[in-house]
């Protein structure tokens, strides 16, 4: 009993002046610091992208439904590889008069300065995502449309729908939960990619910079902000995880195995009842080990959070945070994954968007010129703007005609030639507008 006691009160030990440390940085420490504040109903997209994911909860259900997003890579979803007769199922689908409300939402919501959720923060980290996960699937229909309408010749109308994409995005980006923003960063993706193959739709010399300098604008603002934005979510999920999980289960709030099914749900009944008996023998008779596993947690969250904030971009699969976890810190193994790989995002996700900038510059830079430019450096950016950050030299740049191709070597600095196949180990960040066979 001495030597348990003794245990315990090292293990507290060492988490107090852990949290003193964060405490001291001026991190915050309860959940009601990180909760958003209240908004103006009438600044609010919050109830625009709630009516959003009731309609696409119905549409998804009806027979023949077509989920669409150029740039997806699937026959099933990706309309670039559609046939004529596909294609007229998902224009006829786009002019249903649930999807067009949708579009008009999401419209609408993307002209709100913020979102805010009506959501039970006490959940922690069984906070339901919705309906950010169907800002997402509506952002993909929405990226169709802008491609149909590019196809049709309609600049102004493609741009625009573009452009709302990454507006979207930033509800994603700012929302108080590390999910939340990763939604966002993959809203923003897609209107990455569909810019791309929107350009595609016109002709050359039909660019108009005025159509899409409020999307460059957009890009510029979630460069800027972005890594704040990461911090902040990784400060609600570092205490949000903290006081939903430890703290819960040293106040006698939570129970450990209730608490770790219900995130990761076994489907065998003797599995679950043995999971149950382990996780709360973990949280009452083993419960230093407990106290010393919420330390190397917080220890763990605090190291991605500077890294993060300090700029480093990592590795590709973060495995230099994960090794710092001591094998024995359950919880913290399980939560690491999450976490790991938030440095190397952040650097992709940055590049991207000073890619897509980058793209614009050299698509209004070819309508007024009539080619693009030989070099880089004849678009007079600074060197930073054109520099690859992974490699500190110029981004990769091959103009072909009309075709052109800029890309960074991406996280594993290693040149794939202008592939992004991360199944293939190939994560090459790239703008690519391909109108006709390269030379």
């Amino acid at each position: 009993a001495l030597a348990w006691l003794s245990w315990y009160g090292a293990a507290i030990w060492q988490l107090n002046r852990i949290k003193s440390e964060a405490l001291a940085a001026g991190f915050p420490a309860t959940v009601a610091e990180v909760i958003p504040a209240e908004i103006p109903e009438g600044e609010n997209a919050a109830p625009a992208l709630v009516r959003v994911q009731a309609i696409l909860k119905s549409a998804k259900d009806s027979e023949g439904f077509i989920k669409a997003c150029p740039g997806a890579g699937d026959a099933e979803r990706d309309p670039l590889m559609f046939d004529a007769t596909r294609l007229g199922q998902l224009q006829a689908q786009m002019e249903r008069p649930d999807m067009q409300e949708m579009f008009r939402l999401l419209r609408e919501a993307s002209r709100k300065p913020s979102a805010r959720f009506d959501r039970d923060y006490s959940k922690g980290a069984m906070i339901e995502l919705e309906p950010l996960t169907s800002m997402l699937f509506g952002a993909q229909l929405l990226s169709s449309k802008a491609w149909m309408a590019a196809r049709q010749g309609n600049q102004n109308d493609a741009a625009a729908d573009v452009l709302a994409c990454s507006r979207l995005a930033s509800f994603g980006l700012r929302d108080v939960l590390l999910l939340g923003w990763l939604v966002g960063v993959a809203v923003d993706g897609v209107s990455f990619n569909s810019a791309q193959r929107v350009l595609v739709g016109f002709p050359p010399d039909s660019f108009q910079m005025e159509d899409w300098e409020a999307l460059d604008d957009s890009w510029a603002q979630h460069a800027a902000e972005a890594r704040g934005d990461l911090v902040r979510a990784l400060e609600a999920e570092r205490v949000g995880f903290g006081a939903w999980v430890f703290e819960g289960v040293m106040a006698g709030r939570v129970s450990l195995g209730e608490t770790v099914l219900q995130a990761a749900p076994e489907k065998s009944p003797d599995a679950v009842a043995r999971w149950r008996r382990t996780m709360d023998v973990y949280g009452t008779v083993l419960a230093p080990l407990f106290v010393s596993d919420y330390a190397a947690y917080l220890r763990h969250a605090l190291s991605v959070h500077d890294a993060v904030k300090n700029g480093s971009a990592g590795t590709a699969g973060g495995e230099a945070f994960a090794s710092r976890i001591p094998k024995w810190a359950i919880l913290s193994r399980l939560a690491a994954p999450a976490n790991d790989r938030m440095p190397a995002r952040i650097a992709e996700y940055e590049v991207s968007l000073q890619l897509g900038r980058l793209g614009l510059a050299l698509e209004d830079f070819r309508s007024r010129a009539g080619n693009y430019p030989a070099t880089l450096q004849q678009l007079d950016w600074t060197d930073a703007a054109i520099t690859d950050p992974f490699t500190g030299q110029p981004f990769v740049y091959r103009p072909d005609g009309d075709n052109v191709l800029v890309y960074s070597v991406g996280i594993d600095r290693a040149d794939d030639g202008g592939l992004h196949a991360p199944r293939e180990k190939r994560r090459d960040i790239v703008w690519r507008v391909q109108r006709g066979e390269s030379r």
